[in-house]
Formats: structure tokens, C-alpha cells, sequence
């Protein structure tokens, strides 16, 4: 099993959180990025033989890789989360830092882990939590499906009275 990262390698994502933290731990990190620059490269010089930089993935890729994963990795404080959300869709637990959306998507002991401080030892203490969590998968997909386009618009409905 493996954790995955995913999106843009930019400052601001903290993807250097993710690879000092798996590092650390040893434990297998797939990365998916279209990503080519500076902090890719730096990333990649300091990463461990157990990360895996995977470059202009299809879709398929990373649907199957996030279904198999262990976790989605999310360092980086975000508005909402977009990302977080496809993870839990796949059944997959989000480990997050515990500020922005991460808040009010990931429900912390059920859908995911929230980490307290933007650090590699921070984040390294919930991944190592990550497999004394017995996971429902199910509720895991059923929680990141309930915040759908479809949902969404269902919910829109039920207000308006359409």
C-alpha cells in the first residue's frame, strides 16, 4: 500500500511536507503532477527510491491509484479542496492540515486525519496513525460523493421547490 499526493507542485501546495514526512517514514508515496520546474526537481533530487513521481497520468491512473491507496495526502491549506473530495470518492481517507476546507470536508477519525502543524513531523504522526483507524471505505466514498455536482443540485431543488 502507498500514499498518494496529487496537482500542481508549487510552493504553496507543500508537496516538500509530503516527501520529507515519507521520507522519514519509508513508507511508498505515488506523486501525480504535470508539473516541470524548480520545486519539481528539487523534490525529486531529495526524494527516497519509496516515492514515485508519476507525470501526466490519465485519469484512469489515478482513479485505480487512489482506490488502492492507503491515503490521499493533502499538506497545504485550501480554500475548499477539491482534490480531497475525488479522494474520498475512491474511497479513500484524506490526511490533511487541519485548517481551510479541510475542516469542514474531511470528518477527522472517519474520512480522514487532520494534522495539527504544517510540518513533516506533524504530518508524519498521522500517517503512521493511519493504520490503527479501522476505515469504513464505504462511508469514506458515500461522504465524498455527498458533496457532488448531483448532490449539490438536488439540494438546490429541495430549497427552491423545483
Amino acid at each position: 500500500k502507498f500514499f498518494v499526493c496529487l496537482g500542481r507542485v508549487v510552493p504553496y501546495k507543500k508537496f516538500d511536507i509530503a516527501v520529507e514526512a515519507c521520507n522519514a517514514l519509508k513508507v511508498p508515496l505515488k506523486i501525480f503532477t504535470s508539473t516541470k520546474n524548480a520545486v519539481t526537481d528539487k523534490l525529486q533530487k531529495i526524494s527516497w527510491p519509496t516515492i514515485e513521481w508519476i507525470f501526466d497520468a490519465s485519469d484512469e491512473d489515478v482513479s485505480r491509484a487512489l482506490e488502492w491507496a492507503k491515503g490521499f495526502i493533502m499538506p497545504q491549506e485550501e480554500d475548499f479542496g477539491i482534490v480531497a473530495l475525488e479522494a474520498m470518492a475512491h474511497g479513500a481517507p484524506v490526511i490533511a492540515y487541519g485548517e481551510g476546507g479541510a475542516t469542514e470536508t474531511v470528518i477527522h477519525g472517519q474520512t480522514g486525519l487532520l494534522f495539527s502543524e504544517q510540518t513533516p513531523a506533524s504530518l508524519a504522526v498521522a500517517l503512521e496513525r493511519i493504520d490503527t483507524i479501522p476505515w469504513n471505505h464505504d462511508f469514506i466514498r458515500e461522504h465524498g460523493a455527498s458533496f457532488s455536482e448531483e448532490r449539490f443540485e438536488e439540494g438546490i431543488r429541495e430549497i427552491v421547490g423545483f
